[in-house]
């Protein structure tokens, strides 16, 4: 007579499989959203609650590039025009500006003007400069360059300006083009502590004295609100919408980091013709082939090499205080509508 295993001890064998079973791969999901969750707690988690909703700013709703400005490629070169660059700190602005500069031999006919300083009368000095511009006819391939930073451009408030000058130019069959450049954020952030530490250690130096700066006190003052803050700067953000005052508007001190990142949007979208990501050899190339220029080589310049170490707690803290400010999602906005970013998802 064949000996096998009772049908109640199998029932019971394949249940306990079964439980072992769910319960192991419950146990691997959970640990994959957590994984997942963390992955977004540290740079940049969605906010859920917020009216705005900053999600849908890297969603389909912007990554439909029409409702953006574009340039049209197969007019190029333009003939004429006025291009106006917008230099946020630590992005390779003085190089480009030095770059403005090198296009004005006799190769090229171009003009240069901006106007900047760290005080407020530079706003209405650069707006006189531009209006000035605006008040000479342009000639064939004649284009003027230009350099905004330093207080001399507020976008968050001079909207009206920029409509003003666009239709100026362009009534006379010209273009006016507008661009910036921006950087990853925890880059911009790093640069930037590299820029005003070594300016700072210079100036102690030349005072026979040693500079301590402890790495917490810098990261503390990140987006702070308060001006008078010693060895403060901006993220880029911030100096977008409000350049240099962006720490003594009311209007800064009221708005959600939602707000600010959908404004930014908003001025990108209404008066900003490209963007560029990081990548200044683009940027040579498509200004060069607009104007229709010589080709010039951009050069590298203020650069503060420096080695400065981190811990992981003070990556994450920089990675807080940016996802705070609203850096994060705003470049991710960006990279997606200029730069293809995720593209292939959508």
């Amino acid at each position: 007579m064949a000996h096998g295993i009772p049908s109640s001890n199998v029932s019971k064998t394949l249940l306990i499989l079964c439980l072992l079973y769910f319960v192991n791969y419950y146990s691997i999901h959970h640990q994959a959203l957590v994984s997942l969750e963390h992955h977004h707690d540290d740079f940049s988690p969605p906010n859920r609650e917020s009216n705005l909703n900053v999600t849908a700013v890297t969603s389909r709703r912007f990554h439909q590039r029409r409702k953006f400005r574009q340039l049209n490629v197969s007019e190029f070169p333009y003939k004429c025009g006025i291009l106006l660059f917008y230099h946020i700190p630590c992005t390779g602005g003085a190089s480009i500006s030095r770059w403005f500069r090198n296009k004005l031999g006799p190769t090229n006919s171009f003009e240069y003007f901006t106007q900047w300083g760290r005080n407020q009368t530079q706003r209405d000095a650069f707006a006189n400069k531009m209006e000035g511009q605006l008040q000479k006819p342009f000639g064939p391939n004649d284009w003027r360059l230009s350099q905004a930073h330093g207080c001399s451009l507020l976008p968050i408030e001079d909207e009206s300006n920029l409509y003003k000058w666009r239709d100026a130019v362009e009534s006379q069959g010209c273009k006016f083009i507008l661009t910036t450049v921006v950087r990853d954020p925890l880059s911009h952030t790093i640069s930037q502590l590299k820029m005003r530490q070594y300016a700072e250690m210079k100036e102690m130096k030349n005072q026979g004295e040693e500079l301590a700066i402890p790495m917490t006190e810098w990261l503390a003052q990140l987006g702070t609100r308060n001006r008078t803050a010693p060895r403060l700067w901006s993220t880029q953000l911030d100096y977008f919408l409000f350049n240099c005052w962006d720490k003594n508007l009311d209007l800064n001190n009221t708005m959600t980091r939602e707000e600010k990142v959908t404004r930014g949007i908003q001025l990108l979208r209404n008066h900003f013709d490209f963007v560029s990501y990081q990548n200044h050899n683009l940027f040579v190339e498509l200004i060069t082939k607009l104007t229709g220029s010589i080709f010039v080589q951009l050069r590298p310049s203020n650069q503060h090499i420096l080695e400065i170490n981190f811990t992981t707690q003070e990556l994450d803290l920089m990675k807080q205080k940016i996802h705070e400010n609203g850096d994060a999602e705003w470049i991710n906005a960006i990279r997606h509508v200029y730069d293809g970013h995720l593209s292939y998802l959508f």
